[in-house]
């Protein structure tokens, strides 16, 4: 019985030393700062922490160390709503970084959206007035293709010089939502947000505000395949939302209140 004990509380202490533990602690500049990890086609995978409300990105390396931050250009009456991609050799074949941010300007009616696509230094790749990002797809043969739209009835196909690209750590299993564009965006009173649930089931849209913040959460099954959304209350502004199917999270989707 006592050798039974002995095993036993071996068996715990080994289990206790094989417990998650902290690694890093970053501190960031704003409550709606995010942080994820991307994987650069040149510079391998990197922690990126992004805050909107402070104006930049910061890319460190995987011992933590900074390794370089990159700061918002302005538009002038524009605001930033967030770096939808951050990249190498995709939009150009140069050595530097390049960001896809989706900025918006909120004195029009209907708000007015900008994409601009900039390298690490600020200098200006490629802008889009009165167009917002929709995705940048992989079409085989055909290259790498930058999607956009004018949140109506127009859609936008580019071709990009780039062979690879960053769009984080994808899974294989991820939610497609290259065809799932929410409409009418901008929108003053209703959102339909279609969806497809990674293998059926049951599965979660969240709305959030453009600094992070959780608006609101809804559960969806697949008897139906889009969500209509009430956002006759919420504030002039821009926002996203995400869904998740069986742990499995789609990429986030932008839309504008007006």
């Amino acid at each position: 019985m006592k050798k039974i004990i002995l095993l036993g509380s071996l068996f715990m202490t080994s289990f206790l030393q094989a417990q998650i533990s902290l690694e890093n602690t970053y501190n960031a500049g704003s409550t709606g700062a995010s942080l994820t990890i991307i994987d650069l086609a040149n510079s391998g995978k990197k922690y990126m922490m992004t805050d909107v409300t402070s104006g930049n990105i910061k890319l460190y390396n995987l011992n933590h160390s900074l390794w370089k931050t990159i700061n918002f250009p302005t538009i002038a009456g524009f605001s930033p709503i967030y770096p939808y991609n951050v990249s190498e050799h995709l939009f150009n074949l140069d050595n530097q970084i390049e960001v896809l941010m989706v900025y918006m300007n909120t004195s029009t009616n209907p708000a007015t959206l900008q994409t601009r696509i900039f390298n690490e230094v600020g200098t200006t790749v490629a802008d889009f007035p009165n167009r917002n990002f929709h995705n940048i797809v992989d079409a085989g043969a055909n290259g790498w293709k930058l999607l956009l739209t004018d949140g109506n009835l127009t859609r936008e196909v580019y071709s990009v010089p780039g062979t690879s690209s960053n769009l984080g750590i994808n899974d294989d299993n991820e939610i497609s939502t290259s065809e799932l564009l929410a409409y009418p965006n901008p929108g003053s009173t209703v959102l339909n947000i279609p969806y497809e649930l990674n293998n059926g089931g049951n599965g979660q849209i969240t709305i959030y505000s453009s600094t992070g913040q959780i608006i609101e959460s809804f559960t969806v099954d697949s008897n139906f395949n889009n969500l209509v959304l009430d956002i006759s209350n919420y504030g002039i502004g821009s926002y996203y939302y995400q869904v998740s199917s069986n742990g499995i999270l789609s990429s986030t989707i932008p839309f504008v209140k007006n």
